[in-house]
């Protein structure tokens, strides 16, 4: 196979000279025409503050965007790819228990071995939430850790967020469900006493 000839490329940007056997392409030949991506981009930079992005002011047809809206519809009509994208924004906004769930991980370790786990990183779904811990013993019951700025009763709480409609959401898949509010955190005999409670009688 013959040996491709060497080009003599001058950057437009530094002046730099340099000798390539194949010259980059890439949209408009901007990087083929510069020594570097650096240099590319400042060109671009300054083509586009002179002219406009080439992408600016294009819209899709009515024709077009009726096919996106009927594809998309079709989509999200779907329950399994719904529960794949809310597990996948569930474990991208958190792997991992946070300090007051690692507090009550660290209470449900200590005074109740092997019976609870941590599932609040989107290992599990029901009905489209993700309880915060689930009993790991055969039990359908799970434990929800609730803050009181998100689930509490400032204005705009939807009702699935409050204790009552989680526990209803749960209720419908089978599942018992206890509440334990972060602020009961500090009081630890109370929360031992009311776990111990919910194992017993939930």
């Amino acid at each position: 196979m013959p040996r491709k000839k060497s080009h003599s490329l001058t950057c437009p940007v530094c002046g730099t000279i340099k000798m390539v056997r194949q010259i980059n392409f890439s949209s408009r030949g901007y990087i083929r025409k510069c020594c570097s991506h650096k240099c590319a981009g400042k060109l671009l930079s300054e083509k586009y503050l002179k002219e406009g992005s080439p992408s600016s002011g294009l819209h899709h047809t009515p024709e077009v965007l009726a096919r996106i809206g009927k594809a998309s519809k079709l989509l999200w009509s779907d329950p399994e790819f719904r529960e794949r994208v809310r597990l996948s924004q569930v474990r991208a906004r958190q792997l991992s228990p946070n300090i007051k769930e690692s507090k009550l991980e660290s209470i449900l370790d200590f005074h109740f071995p092997s019976e609870w786990k941590f599932t609040g990183g989107g290992s599990v779904m029901i009905g489209g939430f993700c309880p915060d811990f689930m009993n790991c013993n055969g039990k359908k019951a799970v434990i929800e850790l609730f803050g009181s700025y998100w689930h509490g009763s400032r204005k705009g709480v939807k009702y699935h967020q409050t204790e009552e409609g989680r526990k209803e959401v749960y209720k419908g898949f089978g599942f018992d469900c206890l509440v334990i509010w972060e602020h009961e955190l500090r009081d630890e005999e109370e929360v031992i006493f009311k776990i111990r409670e919910f194992s017993c009688y939930g």
